[in-house]
């Protein structure tokens, strides 16, 4: 599997929370093989292992979310929100077969963490992780 990057989707309102997200994110998830983006508006975060991507005035979440969909050079993409701590050592390996399936099976969108049962199970895949095609 190509190491998917990972997208921390922030503006520069939340900017304090950056620290702790990071703290814990390399802490619980140190073998993480993506390249690891911040999208904020004109604030970076100061971290050489996190790759900043500016996409200035804030208009809508969703229009900033695009900027920065559009700034990675990846058909495929992990997201994940500032506010959204790490409170457990991430599988990597778990992960990156999970990842591996939801590619090969074209999914739109694989919830890596759910607290529903799958809505479109993929076949052979029973556990809690949720795929949408």
């Amino acid at each position: 599997m190509a190491s998917l990057p990972v997208l921390v989707v922030s503006c520069d309102r939340y900017a304090d929370l950056w620290r702790p997200f990071f703290d814990l994110f390399w802490r619980r998830w140190p073998d993480c093989r993506g390249p690891v983006y911040l999208g904020s508006n004109f604030v970076a975060f100061d971290d050489p292992r996190v790759r900043p991507l500016l996409v200035g005035k804030d208009v809508t979440w969703a229009s900033s979310l695009r900027a920065m969909l559009d700034r990675i050079q990846s058909e495929y993409v992990i997201l994940m929100l500032e506010d959204f701590f790490l409170m457990e050592t991430v599988d990597n390996a778990r992960v990156e077969g999970l990842a591996d399936v939801a590619i090969a099976e074209r999914v739109g969108c694989l919830r890596l963490y759910s607290i529903y049962p799958p809505e479109h199970p993929v076949a052979g895949h029973s556990d809690r992780t949720s795929c949408h095609r």
